[in-house]
């Protein structure tokens, strides 16, 4: 009887602690807006990029594809849609994701990122030590990643708003992407 009872409390414990990491990690970190799978965010890198903002921009599409997304992946092409620019903005930001279209109806088999999206590198507060890290920051929010300021969440990441040097993603965030975008 003990042993039947220990059992079934160790059950009922692994259960619900499952349950409360998976829902605090989905709800604090991630969310999928668009409701389904997609394998490839294609981006143009190379139109509207010069130089400095060039190489550091293509490592962190690297970092990303690199880092052990188990089914996202980030593709670059001159005939992309989707836009990474970098312009002198007035604005005290280092970098903006702007969504751009939220239209999925003309979804091709859900193997590409549909949502269109521009990425804005702020030349005017941007030095050159940061043009990775924020490159990698708003390609993040290009997966669906959030920000995440909370400082009891465990480990290093790329979403924050401020505060780390982080250049590359975090396993934090790769696995925020994973859990968010499931290898179905």
């Amino acid at each position: 009887m003990k042993k039947t009872n220990l059992v079934l409390f160790a059950v009922i414990c692994a259960l619900v602690i499952t349950t409360v990491t998976s829902n605090v990690f989905a709800v604090t970190y991630v969310s999928n807006p668009y409701g389904y799978n997609c394998a490839i965010v294609d981006v143009d890198t190379s139109t509207y990029l010069t130089g400095f903002y060039f190489s550091y921009t293509q490592s962190a599409v690297n970092s990303w594809n690199a880092c052990g997304l188990t089914s996202r992946s980030i593709s670059t092409s001159t005939s992309s849609p989707n836009k990474i620019i970098q312009s002198s903005e007035s604005a005290s930001w280092f970098g903006l994701h702007e969504p751009i279209d939220y239209n999925t109806a003309n979804a091709q088999t859900r193997t590409y990122f549909t949502s269109r999206f521009r990425i804005i590198l702020n030349t005017r507060t941007l030095s050159n030590s940061l043009i990775q890290r924020t490159a990698c920051h708003e390609l993040g929010h290009a997966l669906g990643l959030g920000h995440n300021d909370n400082e009891t969440d465990p480990g290093r990441t790329i979403m924050r708003s401020s505060g780390l040097a982080e250049e590359t993603p975090q396993t934090y965030d790769k696995n925020a992407v994973n859990y968010l975008w499931p290898n179905w």
